[in-house]
Formats: C-alpha cells, sequence, structure tokens
C-alpha cells in the first residue's frame, strides 16, 4: 500500500519562499506578454512591483530592485519600450525630461506606429496609467489656466513658465496662440528651449536658459508676471528647496497675479514600476506637505490658496 504523500511530487510538497512566488509571479508577467496578453501582464506587473515597493524600504527596496527585477528577462521586454528605457538610461542625464513628456502628449506618434508587437503595447500600457494621465491633465489646467487669466486681464498677462520643457500646453491654450498672453519659458535643458523656439516663436514666446539653482540664488531674476506656474519641477524638489522657490516665484508676481504648482500624491500605483525599471524617482506630497511649501509667504499677501487633484 503506498501512502498518499509519496505520490505528490517533491517541487509541490515544498514550501515556496517569498523569492520563489515573487519569481513565480514574474515568470507568468514574461509569459502573458510573450502569448500576446500584453496588458494583462503588464498590469500584473505593475501591481506586484507596487505591492512589492509597499512592503519594502530604503535598502531593502533598492536591493530587490538590483537583484531581482533588474535581473529578469521582463527588462529586456519593457526596456524595449523607447519610454521605459529613456527614463532608465536618461540621454540628458536626468528622467521625465521634454521627450518622454512629448511621448506622453502624444507628440511621437510616428515613431509610436512603427513599434513592433509587443513593444508597441507596452509602450501604449506605460504612457496609458494614472501617472501619465496625471501629467496630461497637468498640462490642461495650465492651459486653463493661461486662458483664464487672459480672459480677466484688459491687456495681454505675462506669464512665466518655469523648467518649461517644450511648454505643450500652448497647443492648448487660445490666449497664448492668439496674443492675449506673453509667454516665458525658462527651463536649464537648452535642447528643450530650442524645441519650444522652433515650434512657438511665432507666438511671440521668449525663452531663457537658466536653472533652478541661478533662481534660488538670485543669478537670475524671474520677470515680473501675472501668472507663474512649474508642472513638473516640484516633483525632484526636496522641502527647503520646495519652500524657497515658491517664496522667490509668488514675490516675482503682480499683485493679483497666480502662483500654479503641481506635485504627485504618495502611493500612486505606478511608482513601483518607475523606480525599478525606469529608475524615476519622485518626491511625493499630499495636501498638508503642499500648503507648507508656502511657509515663507507672509500670509497677509495670499488672497487665497486652493488645492485640488486629478
Amino acid at each position: 500500500m503506498t501512502n498518499e504523500t509519496d505520490a505528490i511530487p517533491a517541487f509541490a510538497a515544498r514550501e515556496f519562499s517569498v523569492q520563489d512566488r515573487l519569481w513565480v509571479h514574474m515568470n507568468a508577467v514574461l509569459e502573458q506578454i510573450n502569448a500576446g496578453r500584453v496588458i494583462s501582464g503588464m498590469c500584473r506587473l505593475q501591481v506586484l512591483l507596487s505591492e512589492r515597493r509597499r512592503q519594502l524600504r530604503g535598502p531593502d527596496w533598492t536591493r530587490f530592485v538590483q537583484t531581482e527585477v533588474l535581473t529578469h528577462g521582463i527588462r529586456d521586454i519593457v526596456h524595449a519600450d523607447p519610454f521605459t528605457y529613456r527614463a532608465f538610461s536618461k540621454p540628458r542625464g536626468y528622467a521625465g525630461d521634454a521627450v518622454m513628456m512629448d511621448y506622453i502628449y502624444g507628440y511621437r506618434e510616428k515613431e509610436m506606429r512603427s513599434l513592433p508587437d509587443p513593444v508597441g503595447r507596452v509602450f501604449d500600457y506605460c504612457t496609458g496609467t494614472a501617472a501619465p494621465q496625471a501629467v496630461r491633465f497637468r498640462r490642461q489646467v495650465v492651459a486653463e489656466n493661461i486662458d483664464a487669466a487672459a480672459a480677466r486681464g484688459a491687456r495681454p498677462i505675462d506669464v512665466v513658465a518655469l523648467a518649461a520643457g517644450h511648454l505643450r500646453e500652448v497647443d492648448l491654450s487660445l490666449a497664448a496662440r492668439t496674443g492675449g498672453a506673453a509667454i516665458t519659458a525658462i527651463d536649464q535643458d537648452e535642447a528643450s528651449l530650442d524645441q519650444i523656439g522652433e515650434d512657438y516663436s511665432q507666438y511671440g514666446v521668449q525663452t531663457i536658459a537658466a536653472s533652478v539653482r541661478d533662481v534660488l540664488t538670485g543669478r537670475r531674476q524671474l520677470p515680473a508676471s501675472d501668472l507663474s506656474y512649474t508642472a513638473g519641477l516640484y516633483d525632484y524638489l526636496p522641502d527647503s528647496a520646495a519652500t524657497r522657490l515658491t517664496t522667490v516665484m509668488f514675490e516675482a508676481l503682480r499683485p493679483g497675479g497666480t502662483l500654479l504648482l503641481a506635485n504627485f500624491l504618495p502611493n500612486i500605483l505606478d511608482a513601483g514600476y518607475m523606480e525599478s525599471l525606469m529608475d524615476w524617482h519622485l518626491i511625493y506630497r499630499g495636501d498638508d506637505e503642499m500648503r507648507e511649501l508656502a511657509g515663507g509667504v507672509p500670509p497677509g499677501d495670499i488672497a487665497a490658496i486652493e488645492q485640488f487633484h486629478d
């Protein structure tokens, strides 16, 4: 008579460690993508990395990325996606450059249509998740604020865009394209400023080459403005620099002017994928942390503070 437990295969009888289970999931993701189930595979990967990031902290998360994620075959698949790989490789020295924003905004459609499967669908997934949607929302909000400020003014308003990238909000703003808003675009990346000049000089957009450090140290004074904004810079600034910059930008406003700032909220689902396979690290802030950045501005000088989420 045979004992039933003797008939159980050894691999099924042993207990799986956390690492073993992780590799089972990673392998399943790779199989799904290779089988053409790209969206479900990428969704599974995103959730897996998000959960692992939530469970691990600091050096443990970094070690996990280096030893488990970047050594797995899934890396070859997702790094064939130009959006993911551009963040990881940082050809301009930093992730989230203006070309990456153009991927998100859909300005490189011809290039994207030439991507083979499954790379094209990986790209579609990665530029369609919550974080890219938030980036597109920011652009829309900026354009709406430019038009609203121009509608209130009796003259063309002055607008300052700090860390302007390619200034794609111009394409969504009627005032920017019809003389209602005179925009000064400031960025440290001269390639981005060249692109702005090529695309938007006909609308009177002026460009200034300057870094955040230039602005904070006073080497570059911000022009007086009715609306001043930065759509992505604060995601990278520590609290001390962000607080000081808020004060500097506010002080350059004319009476009645508006300062518009954006920042990612903590615990977004994309963070695990971004930090591991894109090497794209942001500084996240909640509502209270954002309000604290106005701490250098005299409260009596502030007419109102409005906070909202996408």
